[in-house]
């Protein structure tokens, strides 16, 4: 890694304190309030228990979960169960021709641990959003935001360059598979670069390393391969992993100088006077 690099995943320092809120033991109301917010209609990954089964589950059963999720963020080690989910290719809007990229695949996970990582994802998430952690022009994963403001400055650029004749170069780049992209090694380093707890991040971090991916197909369930990068498609803390995982790279370029698009207002010295 080079100075520069090692230099913006340097870890911050100041977000520590606020932090130690995203490993407290997680509570009976907090498993209950989060549980209410999840989308019941969701499927099932392998052992076919879902959010309605969830609810009518008994107190005591409930409770147990609960301690047991407890237990994997505290020793970190997380149940082959939840790194198991099932890719269903679902067909994109056009003929299938037999072409696997012409379908959607979707990550059917545990729904145990979907639950867990819900309450993990709205405990990172008041904290980044909270503390403005994420400094990268990024408007994905955190509630409440959108890209409209985002919108509106390239409609200004757009507007600023065909009316003072200047020239201007337009990006786009599609983030294909952007998930599967997630290398886990600089996640790693990117999470804990803003303080997140070191035990955390590595109960994150055991959730996707060397998860064990089925393809439901006509046939039944394939045999499976494990993967040993990437984070899943269909979890709650997936899009904000994203986000925390290309923050370094937009600051980077934030902080690269006489760069992008410059627009300037002249105001006159007297606007009663219009010669000055």
């Amino acid at each position: 890694m080079t100075p520069i690099w090692r230099q913006i995943y340097e870890p911050v320092g100041k977000f520590k304190e606020v932090m130690e809120s995203t490993i407290e033991k997680i509570t009976m109301a907090e498993w209950n309030n989060t549980v209410k917010e999840l989308n019941k209609e969701s499927a099932a990954g392998l052992s076919g228990i879902n959010y309605r089964i969830i609810l009518q589950l008994p107190e005591e059963l409930i409770l147990f979960m609960v301690k047991f999720g407890n237990l994997t963020l505290q020793t970190g080690l997380v149940p082959m169960a939840w790194k198991t989910s099932v890719i269903l290719p679902i067909p994109k809007p056009i003929n299938f021709e037999y072409n696997i990229l012409n379908t959607r695949p979707i990550a059917l996970l545990d729904c145990f641990r979907k639950t867990f990582t819900k309450m993990i994802t709205n405990r990172l998430s008041s904290v980044l959003k909270q503390c403005n952690v994420l400094q990268g022009y990024n408007c994905c994963g955190l509630p409440g935001e959108c890209t409209s403001e985002q919108i509106h400055l390239v409609n200004n650029f757009i507007e600023d360059a065909r009316e003072n004749s200047k020239e201007l170069w337009v990006l786009t780049q599609d983030m294909k598979k952007a998930f599967d992209s997630v290398g886990l090694e600089v996640l790693k380093r990117a999470m804990l670069r803003i303080d997140i707890p070191a035990s955390l991040v590595e109960w994150i971090i055991a959730l996707f390393k060397y998860r064990h991916l089925k393809i439901a197909t006509a046939y039944g369930l394939s045999d499976g391969f494990t993967r040993n990068d990437g984070i899943d498609q269909g979890d709650a803390l997936s899009p904000l992993l994203w986000r925390i995982f290309y923050d370094p790279l937009l600051i980077r370029i934030q902080q690269i100088k006489d760069s992008g698009y410059e627009m300037k207002v002249t105001w006159s010295n007297d606007i009663n006077d219009p010669i000055t």
